[in-house]
């Protein structure tokens, strides 16, 4: 019973907007589930917990602690030794509609060791300073279409954001893919306009510190207010992704890409850091 209304709730997920006729075969519904690893001195996983009890006695959450026990990592270092090491973690679940009906679930990506807000202070990561906030785009109030620019910037020892992209637009509403674009485009130039006057903490401790630039990855939402009121947050969000955008400038500064990050994994409120946490080495589904 359980399993059934698991799937229910999943089926109910997957339903949007509309601005005006489009393809639901590509929309997707996520979530992100958040929690904590203990990495053992050979990179395998010695603990993992979910930090929402309702969600880890649901068969997606016993998905997430089946992989996360498979997992193994390049063991942490610190003073020339391996140590045990306790690390955040955040995963993102896709659930999609296949052409047979079915609900495929899948891990789409993760994210270890950071994933702070943007209220969280840290010595051993970039923290936001200060900066214009983005506008809501007018398109997107008239049309009330809604989404999220996943931002991609590289921030100097200064703290400014020198380069800035969008790496991918995820939008909440369907429609025809020439008026997404659009839709996708004016939310990406909002983000980066605002995100230009951005500055940023610089680390000041860890492995991170004596770089001359980071990376950093900001999740911007835009979200329409309704009676003045924010909407409450829900366990999935069911949008239409947007495709991802492939930015070269951030392969020479990455100090260590993650094949195993979507571009999207990281939750609407987190700020991430390259860099700060440990290295996955194994698939996200298999050990």
């Amino acid at each position: 019973m359980k399993k059934m209304l698991w799937a229910m709730w999943l089926a109910s997920c997957l339903i949007v907007p509309h601005v005006h006729a489009g393809d639901s075969r590509d929309l997707e519904s996520s979530a992100v589930i958040k929690g904590n690893i203990v990495i053992a001195t050979d990179g395998s996983v010695k603990e993992v917990a979910i930090d929402d009890q309702v969600v880890a006695g649901t068969p997606i959450g016993h998905m997430v602690l089946q992989a996360a026990m498979q997992w193994r990592f390049e063991p942490v270092i610190r003073d020339g030794a391996a140590v045990v090491a306790k690390s955040r973690m955040s995963v993102r679940i896709v659930a999609k509609r296949k052409e047979d009906g079915n609900i495929d679930v899948r891990i789409n990506g993760a994210t270890f060791g950071d994933g702070t807000t943007s209220e969280e202070l840290r010595s051993d990561k970039a923290n936001y300073a200060k900066g214009h906030m983005p506008r809501y785009p007018e398109s997107g109030i008239r049309s009330r279409v809604q989404g999220t620019v996943y931002l991609v910037l590289h921030v100097n020892r200064e703290g400014k954001v020198v380069d800035i992209d969008a790496e991918q637009v995820n939008l909440k509403n369907m429609g025809p893919e020439r008026l997404l674009a659009a839709f996708r485009k004016d939310f990406a130039e909002s983000a980066i306009k605002a995100a230009r006057t951005w500055t940023y903490t610089i680390p000041t401790s860890g492995p991170l510190a004596d770089r001359n630039d980071w990376i950093v990855r900001v999740p911007v939402a835009y979200d329409l207010w309704v009676d003045g009121k924010k909407p409450e947050p829900t366990f999935w969000q069911t949008y239409m992704p947007g495709p991802r955008n492939d930015i070269p400038w951030v392969h020479a500064y990455e100090p260590q890409p993650n094949v195993h990050r979507a571009v999207d994994a990281v939750a609407d409120t987190a700020v991430l850091t390259d860099g700060v946490g440990p290295n996955l080495l194994t698939a996200l589904d298999a050990g």
